[in-house]
């Protein structure tokens, strides 16, 4: 295991690990104990940062939609900037 340093890089780490469970599993299907497993720490080490599966999946979809509109920002900012039409990836 991977020995993070702050509760937010410990929490990115278990939403990154849970995100891989729930994608090769199904989120119906996977349980915190999967993703304990697969992060090799205790169940009860999930709980600590977490208070439920939903609220892991709550935090991945946040963490990524924050960071899809930041990038849109940053897009729509440098396209006003070189006053040219946004790039579409």
């Amino acid at each position: 295991m991977v020995i993070k340093n702050s509760l937010q890089e410990r929490k990115d780490f278990i939403a990154k690990i849970a995100a891989e469970v729930f994608s090769k599993k199904g989120y119906q299907v996977a349980s915190l104990q999967d993703v304990a497993l697969k992060a090799k720490m205790s169940k009860a080490g999930i709980y600590h940062y977490f208070k439920s599966k939903d609220e892991i999946l709550a935090y991945i979809l946040i963490k990524h939609a924050t960071a899809s509109l930041m990038a849109l920002k940053n897009g729509i900012k440098e396209s006003n900037e070189k006053k040219s039409p946004p790039k579409i990836p």
